[in-house]
């Protein structure tokens, strides 16, 4: 059997995701802890935090869409209590399940064209404890071969996006393992496709 090209690219994503998986799980053995203000000063270089001290910022939220035009993705701003810093230094992508709830409530009122404007915004007040609901947060910091086409988009649709701003994968956590596995497997299938290689050369 012959994997040709298909082979030699399933090698480099095995090797490419298996060495960063590898890398997150053996420098992130525990949850590095930073308050909201602390990472907004500076970017921390660990790849598992918990963010604290912060609150959501649901009015300011994203999504992206599934093919049947719902929300599929929701990547949220975490907000500073105290500063008054009007950039986004940190998203929050989840799919967690109570906000997808609030963000078709809000939708909701958003799409209801016989509210006036007063009943929105007595609607959207109603709802301020969700909106903006005091949140630590926790997962990994998504970069190199786990952000993806969406990631990049959803970043270009904030406006207020501070320079070096962090996604945060919810809830995820650093898997040695898994990343192990698939650099066993990558070199696996390198090996095997040099050795057909050099099998094709001496012939």
């Amino acid at each position: 059997m012959r994997l040709g090209c298909f082979g030699i690219f399933l090698a480099i994503a095995l090797l490419w995701g298996g060495g960063q998986m590898t890398y997150v799980g053996f420098t992130n053995r525990e949850p590095t802890e930073v308050t909201i203000d602390e990472l907004i000063q500076e970017k921390p270089s660990a790849k598992w935090l918990k963010v604290t001290d912060g609150r959501i910022d649901f009015l300011n939220c994203v999504y992206q869409e599934s093919i049947t035009g719902e929300a599929k993705e929701l990547y949220i701003p975490i907000v500073s209590k105290e500063s008054e810093d009007e950039q986004i230094h940190v998203i929050y992508h989840t799919q967690e399940p109570e906000y997808f709830e609030t963000f078709k409530k809000l939708q909701a009122i958003g799409d209801n064209e016989e509210m006036s404007e007063g009943e929105v915004i007595l609607k959207i007040a109603e709802m301020s404890e969700q909106l903006f609901e005091e949140k630590d947060v926790m997962g990994l910091v998504e970069f190199g071969i786990d952000s993806d086409s969406g990631d990049d988009k959803a970043r270009g649709l904030f406006e207020n996006l501070a320079e070096g701003a962090i996604m945060i994968q919810a809830e995820e956590k650093p898997s040695l393992g898994a990343g192990v596995a698939m650099l066993v497997v990558g070199i696996g299938i390198a090996a095997f496709m040099g050795r057909g290689m050099l099998s094709k050369e001496s012939e």
